[in-house]
């Protein structure tokens, strides 16, 4: 359920997700909206939603460990950086939610037409 998924992704402070082929992980988003932090490898759609030192990190496919662990040891290092970062990565929700707003709008109003058993 969404209250599950809340709770188990809401212990973490950062998420290191690398890759080398994907169009768009939904598990960004996901964690983002409780302020969890991304470390992703810059492939597919993740720069239209992570702003790379502001609300999170893309690092190269082929320097992703030494990258990610240099991250990891600033944010460690640094409390507050990560604290500026997470409010930016949850700000991402609102961001998101104005964005597919007409979409959401449209489809309730096309849902709300159909007549049931159709």
């Amino acid at each position: 359920t969404a209250d599950e998924l809340t709770e188990h992704y809401s212990w973490a402070e950062v998420l290191v997700l690398v890759s080398e082929f994907e169009g768009f992980h939904l598990k960004v988003l996901e964690y983002m909206r409780l302020g969890v932090v991304p470390i992703c490898t810059n492939v597919g759609a993740l720069a239209e939603v992570i702003r790379d030192g502001e609300n999170g990190f893309l690092v190269s496919k082929e320097n992703c460990v030494r990258e990610c662990a240099n991250h990891l040891e600033a944010l460690t290092l640094n409390r507050k950086r990560l604290r500026k970062m997470s409010l930016a990565s949850a700000q991402n929700r609102s961001d998101w939610q104005e964005a597919v707003k007409a979409l959401d709008s449209a489809l309730s109003e096309k849902l709300s037409s159909l007549k049931v058993g159709n």
